[in-house]
């Protein structure tokens, strides 16, 4: 191919497409310019409309005489066909701009930006390579290259959905999910909507994928543990996607028994209390029936320990023998368990007393007859055995203040429950101190 000043190189004429940017800022190229350039005729020369035929000489520079090429003098001819060519009979080099060099190749486009949808495979790609190598921080920096962050939410629904599948999968990824948060790779709000778009679906989920519900409750569970999940987070979103369909329930029982399978008994116990949620938060009517169904005695003594004190009062145990019945049944006795005995001891107080019948019968004005006071003062040991702190006290009161209410406050029993009696003359009455005056 000839070349030479004014020809591009192919490689340059090639790369020259309508709408390109050209160095010159100029855009496409001028109406003509192809032409001019040769371009579809390989080989041309852009000088061919000045030139004459094969390139010899500008077509004006002076008559020709057939094919012979330029006349010269006859008494030159012979002098000058022993001498070289004059460096004056090259061809002539145009001194139009076209013959200046090629202007350099444009910048190469930038890449273009990664859809939505690539972006979620190269996630999926990612946590399939990282499951065999578990490194973690080649998905970080995978992650940090990627163009769009909203789309970091998918680490974790994509994580859920491999973990329902491989089970195995499930502590290694939880790992990169506690990782990718605590070095501020996941936000909060990825991991809100990472879960939400599983839990969406998450019943129907468990039909093909039968160890959903524990590989949830582990990720749940390793959440709350690094932050990243909370309870309020877990009401709400199976309010919106559970309620309707009574599944709350099951739901809850899956995250609780992975509770207590991940942190054991004590710091499970701990883990929920501090929740501030209920059972019935989450649509349980029937505690019993949850707490057996899903093997949480542990988690929920208060059923066993109730049934065992109550079984204890009726075969009249003395209170040491109940107490030490009730520390062995659980490591530690907060204070719902104490509320739980004083609810036993009032059950069986008012039972003696004669129950709700006799008790309105009476219509005495003074705060403890003296058969009331008999009857606590037989039981005060066990009544105090876990009180010992004003907030203690406050609970038992708490239930002291249901069993009265239940029994529709009839004026003869512990009227210290009465609003228009004082939290002290209510402990006063509870706690059954011997030698107060009432």
């Amino acid at each position: 191919m000839p070349s030479g000043p004014g020809i591009l190189a192919p490689d340059e004429r090639g790369s020259r497409t309508p709408g390109m940017m050209y160095p010159s800022g100029r855009g496409d190229m001028p109406p003509g310019y192809g032409s001019r350039m040769g371009m579809g005729n390989t080989g041309a020369d852009y000088r061919g409309d000045r030139m004459g035929p094969g390139g010899a000489g500008p077509r004006d520079s002076a008559p020709m005489s057939g094919s012979k090429g330029l006349l010269v003098n006859p008494g030159q001819r012979d002098a000058s066909s022993n001498q070289p060519p004059s460096q004056s009979s090259a061809v002539p080099q145009s001194s139009s701009p076209r013959s200046a060099a090629p202007a350099p190749a444009p910048a190469p486009a930038p890449a273009p930006k990664l859809s939505a949808d690539q972006i979620c495979k190269r996630i999926a790609s990612t946590l399939e390579e990282y499951v065999e190598t578990e490194d973690i921080k080649e998905v970080a920096a995978t992650l940090e290259e990627l163009p769009n962050k909203d789309q970091h939410y998918y680490v974790v629904s994509k994580s859920l959905e491999m973990a329902f599948d491989v089970i195995k999968y499930t502590d290694s990824l939880g790992k990169l999910l506690d990782h990718l948060f605590e070095n501020k790779v996941l936000t909060m709000k990825h991991v809100e909507k990472g879960f939400e778009d599983i839990l969406e679906f998450f019943e129907d989920m468990t039909i093909d994928f039968p160890a959903a519900p524990k590989v949830m409750g582990s990720f749940i569970v390793s959440g709350l543990s690094a932050g990243y999940v909370t309870w309020d987070f877990l009401k709400s979103t199976s309010d919106r996607f559970m309620k309707a369909t009574d599944y709350q329930p099951k739901f809850l029982g899956a995250v609780l028994k992975s509770l207590m399978e991940s942190l054991g008994t004590v710091e499970g116990r701990k883990v929920w209390q501090e929740s501030g949620k209920t059972l019935n938060d989450f649509g349980v009517t029937d505690q019993m029936a949850f707490v057996n169904g899903n093997h949480l005695a542990d988690l929920f003594p208060l059923q066993r320990i109730e049934k065992s004190v109550v079984a204890m009062l009726e075969a009249n145990k003395a209170d040491q023998e109940i107490i030490d019945e009730v520390e062995s049944m659980i490591d530690v006795v907060d204070r719902e368990v104490s509320r739980c005995v004083v609810k036993c001891c009032l059950g069986k107080i008012f039972q003696e007393l004669g129950g709700r019948e006799a008790l309105k019968q009476v219509t005495s004005e003074n705060l403890i007859e003296p058969n009331e006071k008999a009857c606590f003062s037989k039981r005060q040991e066990l009544l105090r055995r876990w009180l010992g702190k004003d907030c203690d006290q406050s609970y038992a009161l708490f239930e002291l203040q249901d069993c009265v209410s239940a029994l529709e406050y009839p004026p003869g029993t512990n009227r210290g429950c009465d609003e228009r009696r004082g939290n002290d003359d209510v402990c006063r009455v509870l706690l059954a101190l011997p030698g107060n005056s009432v």
